[in-house]
């Protein structure tokens, strides 16, 4: 068996720490959940009803401790402007009849902090999918998926941006 000398060990060390600073350095960060970032107040504004969006950005500040319940005592304010849906034909199939559809979901804030002031964004997620006549049935329950995973989507993206 090979028994290392001290300075071996002192080197491997070494090396250790070099790697590890350099990577957290670069601005590296394990995954992890998104409320590590800062621990800032956030006062929430809706100015157009969007009830997936809104459920998931108020449970996630609710939940870690960054809900200000008003404009004096938050370090930055979010407001959603509105929300809009928009679903068009991808492709035709061969007998004209749309056979795949994208479905879009903007939704436009301004995020105000002393720091920054973001008037007026706009953040779109979409996604693709197939229509099968012959399962009309099934095609709502698939859009009504859709749409909740679309609304999950730009919901941690806003809060992305809260905490940057």
């Amino acid at each position: 068996m090979h028994k290392s000398t001290p300075q071996q060990t002192v080197l491997v060390w070494l090396a250790v720490a070099v790697f590890v600073l350099s990577l957290t350095a670069c601005g590296f960060h394990l995954r992890g959940s998104l409320g590590d970032q800062k621990n800032t107040s956030v006062h929430f504004v809706v100015k157009k009803s969007e009830y997936e969006l809104n459920q998931i950005i108020s449970n996630y500040l609710l939940e870690s401790g960054r809900l200000a319940t008003d404009k004096e005592s938050a370090d930055q304010t979010l407001e959603i402007i509105a929300g809009e849906w928009q679903k068009r034909i991808a492709s035709v199939g061969e007998d004209g009849v749309a056979a795949e559809y994208t479905l879009y979901y903007r939704v436009r804030f301004n995020l105000i902090s002393e720091s920054k002031q973001l008037s007026d964004q706009l953040i779109t997620v979409q996604q693709d999918y197939s229509f099968n006549r012959s399962q009309l049935l099934s095609v709502d329950s698939e859009e009504s998926q859709i749409k909740r995973s679309l609304s999950k989507q730009a919901a941690l993206r806003l809060i992305q941006m809260l905490n940057y």
